[in-house]
């Protein structure tokens, strides 16, 4: 919602998960670290007349992070020093969410019917419907895990004294052009817009998926006490499947 909104202006470059684990995956930069570094320096080069905009999770941060430090000239740097050389004039904005139950589950579903997002407009052909099946263990999964992001992001953005922006899932969508105003103000950029025009003519570019599934889930899910949600994840992982591959 919040990088596509941004890309809309058309000044604030395109910020998509340029570090995606698939995406890595398929271009095979494990290893080869010049491969890696023309990688960097393609996608921040890909409009030298917009600023650069890049989205990330905290997995794809440390994913980055460890490509970069196979080049010997990022060996020792820390982590802010290896961001600011690759990508200067960094700006960061922090956006996550209060419900993080309301987010597991929305992840848990994602995970099943593979849609991540929803555009706009309202009147697209819906995509195929998919069996969705209550799992508290993979929602008590998403949770725990979005949980320890967010702790990550805030020791990270303290340990390298950064500054950034930080907005909340909740205030984006219940103060939608007033928020991203603020957002626009925080990352310095003149856009030809007058606020006032900006608050009154901004749409949303996607919709909320958030629906009468989702709202039993977190019911059902708030009904289950942690301790057991902790033991029903247990079980989980020990039953897990190992993939072909061997990885965990």
């Amino acid at each position: 919602l919040l990088c596509k909104t941004l890309e809309r202006f058309g000044e604030f470059g395109h910020p998509e998960e340029y570090f995606h684990r698939h995406t890595l995956k398929q271009l095979k930069l494990d290893n080869h670290p010049e491969e890696f570094l023309a990688y960097c320096h393609s996608i921040y080069q890909q409009d030298p007349s917009e600023p650069f905009g890049i989205k990330m999770h905290w997995w794809q941060l440390l994913d980055f992070l460890r490509l970069a430090r196979q080049s010997s000239q990022f060996k020792d740097q820390s982590d802010g020093e290896i961001l600011n050389t690759l990508f200067p004039n960094l700006t960061f904005i922090y956006l996550w969410r209060r419900d993080m139950a309301s987010q597991a589950v929305s992840a848990a579903i994602a995970s099943q019917t593979g849609q991540w997002e929803k555009s706009h407009p309202s009147g697209q052909k819906p995509s195929k419907t998919t069996p969705i099946k209550f799992q508290p263990w993979k929602i008590y999964e998403w949770e725990t895990s979005l949980n320890d992001q967010n702790l990550c992001w805030q020791k990270f953005f303290q340990e390298n004294h950064l500054n950034y922006y930080e907005i909340t899932y909740e205030d984006l969508v219940e103060s939608f052009p007033q928020e991203i105003a603020k957002v626009i103000s925080h990352i310095g950029n003149h856009i030809d817009v007058e606020p006032e025009q900006l608050i009154t003519q901004l749409e949303m570019p996607t919709q909320r998926q958030s629906n009468a599934t989702n709202r039993r889930f977190i019911s059902y899910y708030a009904l289950i006490p942690k301790p057991l949600l902790r033991v029903l994840y247990q079980l989980y992982r020990q039953l897990k499947p190992i993939p072909s591959g061997g990885g965990s």
